[in-house]
């Protein structure tokens, strides 16, 4: 059995029994949680010393790689696939998410190019660094609107209030209480 993780994508290679064949499985992690993608049956090569199943993940792709062990002067050797993931759609309106991060309707605030629909979300977490600390305290100070209301872009995750319609004295006393990280 291999593994490989890369962020949000994990791929599983297994090998089938009785024919000594390798599967892959894929799964995407969305909003906290790991989702079957597909199943990978390449290569169906049958390996008749030992079967080796590597695989690499990416966002977008999944590297498939099987390589025989024959005896030493052999010519025969493994084969590489590329299989491309589907483009990921997490607030399932079927348009890909990378469509409307290029046309401003998603949000990517920490840069990662996956849309923050997508990302694990913790209350006053705005660089998503999974704790809550002073760099999230210069980003509520930068979203604050007193009783103005609105809020910028970006200031949804320091918003403990929603329905006053910004970032207020309500949320910095919740940013208090969430504080978790180092000073």
């Amino acid at each position: 059995m291999n593994l490989s993780v890369d962020d949000d994508v994990l791929a599983v290679s297994a090998t089938r029994r009785p024919f000594n064949e390798s599967v892959f499985f894929v799964y995407q992690k969305t909003q906290g949680k790991w989702t079957y993608i597909k199943t990978i049956d390449e290569p169906r090569v049958e390996y008749d010393i030992q079967c080796h199943a590597n695989v690499a993940a990416s966002r977008t792709e999944v590297l498939v790689a099987g390589r025989r062990e024959d005896p030493p002067g052999s010519d025969r050797t493994g084969r590489v696939y590329i299989h491309r993931l589907p483009d990921r759609d997490c607030n399932s309106n079927e348009v890909p998410d990378a469509c409307e991060l290029r046309d401003g309707l998603l949000e990517d605030c920490n840069g990662d190019e996956v849309a923050d629909v997508c990302d694990e979300l913790l209350f006053a977490d705005s660089d998503f660094s999974g704790r809550v600390d002073l760099r999230d305290f210069a980003a509520l100070q930068r979203c604050f609107s007193g009783s103005a209301g609105g809020l910028g872009r970006c200031c949804r995750l320091l918003d403990a209030a929603p329905a006053d319609g910004g970032i207020n004295v309500i949320d910095l006393a919740a940013f208090v209480q969430a504080m978790n990280g180092p000073d």
